[in-house]
């Protein structure tokens, strides 16, 4: 693992090196393709789940403005307190 983060060796060589130093390379060492892989995986579901959160809030918003509306409550504060554009609490009215 050492050898795998501090040089940039060919396949082949560390190969060759685990050979040498009798140590089973395919369940030890993990490949740099499958490294990235698991980071992107990761990565991507943190994204995920970020676009989720921030989805189901301006939904949360849209119905809570909804509801505000039918109070008939000034736009301008549905949209303060909703968290939304003046525009956006406009747009519920259609």
């Amino acid at each position: 693992m050492y050898i795998m983060e501090i040089r940039d060796m060919p396949l082949d060589k560390l190969q060759e090196k685990l050979k040498e130093s009798k140590i089973e390379g395919g369940d030890l060492v993990p490949s740099l393709a499958q490294r990235l892989r698991e980071e992107g995986r990761e990565q991507g579901e943190r994204v995920g789940v970020k676009k989720g959160m921030e989805k189901g809030e301006k939904k949360k918003a849209k119905e809570t403005a909804r509801l505000m509306l039918t109070d008939d409550l000034p736009i301008e504060n549905i949209a303060k307190y909703a968290g939304l554009t003046e525009k956006e609490v406009k747009e519920l009215l259609h």
